[in-house]
């Protein structure tokens, strides 16, 4: 098995996890098959559960592995959530990353506590409370 980059996924209050490149890549492929568009990676922190921006075209890679993880071993949820934009087509992305002892109903009942107030959509209109997300999936199971 062929070594695979790691990269530091890191919030704006300092928490941070490292996911390999396969995640990434996976998390990527997913958003790129069920929404329309390039897809932007705003992640949900799982320590203070504060949505931020990644720059993923501009990562860089804090280390190596061989023994690369995969999306099954998570549960990873997208939600589509809106924007304060009057009339804004664009939708806001948000996906949180979590290990598979927290079921999925309690990662779907976080997610209406998220705070979002730093994410914008590509208009530059910040992000609507979740409350009901227009759309949430999980993948990677």
């Amino acid at each position: 098995m062929s070594s695979v980059s790691v990269y530091q996924i890191a919030c704006p209050s300092g928490h941070s996890t490292e996911l390999p490149e396969t995640i990434l890549e996976g998390i990527i492929q997913h958003l790129r098959g069920s929404y329309t568009g390039e897809p932007v990676l705003n992640f949900v922190c799982s320590d203070c559960k504060t949505a931020f921006h990644f720059d993923y075209p501009n990562r860089t890679r804090v280390g190596q592995t061989d023994a690369p993880r995969h999306l099954s071993e998570f549960h990873v949820l997208s939600v589509q959530s809106g924007c304060d934009g009057r009339d804004c087509v664009d939708h806001i992305l948000l996906v949180a990353v979590r290990n598979r002892d927290i079921s999925g109903e309690t990662v779907q009942q976080e997610s209406k506590t998220w705070n979002v107030s730093g994410v914008k959509c590509k208009s530059g209109h910040r992000a609507l409370p979740i409350g009901e997300p227009k759309l949430a999936r999980f993948f990677g199971d």
